[in-house]
């Protein structure tokens, strides 16, 4: 529930991507053709889908944070 109340709070900020990114919702790429971290042939630039980016984040803080929580993983500040 922690993973998912703090990707709750990232996710509500403007997301807003310069350069080479192009940050979508799942719905804008289904209409315009293009997928999760491809990179989309008119524009040349790198696609990222918020939702699938929201899933893997929580994927990834479902893994880690109990590693954190246990000390498998650890990492000191320098």
């Amino acid at each position: 529930m922690t993973c998912i109340l703090i990707l709750d709070a990232i996710m509500h900020h403007q997301m807003r991507a310069l350069g080479k990114i192009s940050v979508t919702p799942l719905s804008e790429s289904v209409k315009d053709g293009t997928k999760h971290l491809e990179i989309d042939q008119l524009s040349s630039r790198l696609i990222i889908v918020s939702e699938i980016l929201y899933l893997d984040l929580t994927e990834v803080c479902e893994k880690v944070i109990p590693m954190i929580d246990n000390g498998q993983l650890n990492h000191t500040k320098s």
